[in-house]
Order: C-alpha cells, then structure tokens, then sequence
C-alpha cells in the first residue's frame, strides 16, 4: 500500500515526506532481512527474539515504547466444561481455590521472562498496576513445594506414582479422577468467577469520587488475590513493551527519498 503526500494540506510545508510505502510481509525472519540490508525503515510489532538478535546491531535499531502492550495470560474456567455456571456445575479440579493458588504458586514467571522474553517483559499481579488505580497487593511467591502441600491438603495426591494426580478427598470430582488440563474449543474460555460481594463492589466504581473509586477496584483486587479466579491477574501476566526496528538513516542501501518505508507483519 502506497500512501501519498497531501499537497493540500492544512499546515504548509507539512507532511515532510512524500509518500509512505507500507508493505505486508508475514514472515518475522524476511522482515529482518529486510530492515538489516536496508529493503525496509520501520518494522513494528517485532517479536522479542527478532529484538534479542538485533540489540547489538548498527544496522537496525530497536525503539521500545515507554508503555506496554502485550499481555499473556492463563485462564482457567470455575464451571464444567461446556457450563457456565461455577455454583451448579462447578469444575471438577479449578472450583477449588486451594487447586487455583497451588497453580499460582507452581509457575516460574521471572524464569519464563528471563527465558523466553529476554527480560524484555514486566511481570505484575493485579489488574489494577496502571495509574490511577495502583493497588497495594503482594506479589505471590513462586513456591513449588507449598503447591505441592496445596495440592495435597484439598486432596489431590499421586497415589499410582505416575506422575499425574488424582482426587483422593478432593470436594469437587469422583475418586481416582485424574488431574489432568483440558484445551477449551472456539470462542473464549471465561473463568466464570461468581463473587456477590465483587458484584456489589463494581456497582460501587460507578462514582466521580477518585479516591472512593480507587477504594474500590484496590478491595476487588484483594478479593482476586484471595480468590484467584485468574491466575493470569495473579503472577502470570505479563507486559510486553511495544517494540518498533528503526532502520538507520545512514545504511549504504538507505535512499534519502526512501526513507519512509515500513513493513507489517
């Protein structure tokens, strides 16, 4: 896609270039290419491995933005399979809350960002992290062992010595049902968290009281903590810095008059 100079347009002398050239490009490793032999000057949305490879590059420069972006989140639903309501049809294994924290506990986020996103992300725990609305609330411990004791104290044990565990005094699934994780089909996988007094909570966000609304969401935060209906708002999440490549104005293969060309993904 081509999109040309206005030459009517309001503010004179403006825009300062002539046209930009916007090309589709799915293939994550063609863009780099391009942005290294100077076929492209600006590459957003650039995953961290393409960041990670480039960060000593005097080619292409990497450009973080001062907000993030990116979140990844694990969800994990109260009711049945195919349900919706957590109270009748309760899940056979994440009804428990004690089965809920034992997984937040169970999950190394400074390892998976160290690891997979070159600790480019910011781990956060709570929904409420951006201002205004900056709750107090304790970031969980990763602690494989409490989880095990977790998993063990709602009954979930490993009786057979297969590695997997099974219901052995657990409150929501027959005995010797196996705790193993099941992928939802299309469509979203809600959690279907049914709390009345967050209900109650979130009528009461409705107000121009600043300090009263951010009262609020801080005590619906410490229910989520307590409760964990999604791990994701409690250890797991993860924030993602938007990242552009910038190619610099200098490469050999850089035309002047070509220097507002980019590449999407």
């Amino acid at each position: 896609m081509t999109f040309a100079k206005n030459p009517k347009y309001f503010k004179a002398g403006k825009p300062a270039i002539d046209e930009v050239i916007v090309r589709i490009v799915p293939d994550d490793t063609v863009r780099k290419t391009m942005m290294q032999n100077g076929d492209a000057d600006i590459d957003m949305w650039i995953n961290v491995n393409t960041i990670n490879d480039l960060k000593d590059s005097e080619v292409a420069r990497v450009s973080l933005s001062p907000t993030d972006r990116w979140v990844v989140r694990l969800f994990m639903n109260e009711a049945s399979k195919g349900e919706t309501d957590p109270l009748a049809s309760p899940h056979l294994i994440l009804s428990d809350v004690r089965v809920r924290q034992a997984i937040r506990m169970a999950v190394d986020v400074d390892t998976i960002n160290n690891q997979i996103f070159y600790g480019l992300a910011h781990p956060v725990w709570t929904e409420f992290f951006r201002p205004p609305y900056v709750c107090d609330v304790p970031r969980p411990k990763f602690d494989p062992e409490a989880a095990k004791a977790l998993l063990e104290q709602a009954g979930w044990t490993d009786s057979d010595g297969d590695g997997i565990r099974e219901c052995n005094g657990c409150s929501s699934a027959e005995p010797g049902h196996k705790q193993e994780a099941m992928t939802p089909g299309n469509g979203w996988n809600f959690f279907r968290w049914n709390n009345p007094a967050v209900d109650a909570l979130i009528d009461e966000t409705y107000t121009l009281d600043e300090q009263k609304r951010k009262d609020t969401f801080c005590a619906i935060g410490d229910y989520i903590n307590q409760e964990v209906p999604n791990p994701a708002r409690n250890g797991l999440r993860v924030r993602l810095p938007c990242p552009w490549l910038l190619g610099q104005a200098d490469h050999p293969r850089t035309h002047p008059a070509q220097r507002d060309r980019c590449c999407h993904r």
